[in-house]
């Protein structure tokens, strides 16, 4: 029978991401009982395109602290993304563990991404990277 393995960066990566959001709401499992809203709930419509629940999370990294915020939408999905850089998004239609590690996952391909592309990125590549760098104090 074979075993499974991860590369040690993506084993690296979803610990921390996930780690640190649980350890910043380790005295509550409910995610809901932090959530946020723009908007005053009795206005708030219910459209699979607005969230109904949003929650932010001031996330330790290497590099500092960053916002992360979290959307749950009607259907159940979710999505995820840092603050400072949104098009770093991630996704669910389940819960968002799943929409966190997704989040995990994309991070350590951008992360591989900076050191094989490093000399043949698009400008927003090059943001991206940046922005990583700083965020994971490469």
């Amino acid at each position: 029978m074979a075993a499974m393995v991860n590369p040690p960066e993506e084993n690296t990566a979803s610990r921390l991401v996930y780690h640190s959001w649980r350890t910043r709401f380790a005295e509550r499992e409910d995610p809901e009982a932090y959530s946020i809203s723009s908007e005053e709930p009795d206005l708030v419509l219910e459209t699979e395109d607005k969230p109904i629940h949003i929650s932010r999370v001031n996330l330790p990294l290497p590099g500092g602290h960053y916002f992360i915020t979290f959307e749950e939408f009607v259907d159940g999905s979710w999505a995820v993304f840092f603050e400072d850089f949104p098009s770093i998004i991630a996704g669910s239609n389940n819960s968002w563990e799943d929409a966190l590690d997704d989040l995990a996952t994309i991070v350590r391909d951008d992360l591989q991404d900076i050191e094989e592309y490093k000399d043949n990125v698009s400008p927003y590549q090059k943001k991206c990277h940046i922005f990583l760098k700083k965020a994971f104090n490469l």
